[in-house]
């Protein structure tokens, strides 16, 4: 449909071969496996901990935004 309305001898400059951006790797099984990864709490130690989400009382999301390894959560996005 494109080149009908840009023909090749018209328009010789123009290119229309798709432009696809690369794909996302896929995350390495060895460093994540295939179990979900998590945290464990410093023992004796008093953690800030704040509830993002709740799904039902038996199943929430915590975040622990001062726990050492929070700035690094972003690694895990993919």
């Amino acid at each position: 449909m494109m080149r009908r309305r840009f023909p090749a001898a018209r328009f010789p400059e123009l290119n229309l071969r798709p432009v696809l951006p690369p794909a996302f790797p896929d995350p390495p099984t060895t460093l994540y496996g295939t179990r979900p990864v998590q945290l464990t709490l410093p023992e004796g130690e008093r953690c800030r901990v704040i509830c993002s989400a709740t799904i039902d009382v038996g199943h929430f999301f915590l975040q622990q935004p001062q726990h050492p390894t929070f700035n690094a959560l972003q690694r895990l996005d993919y």
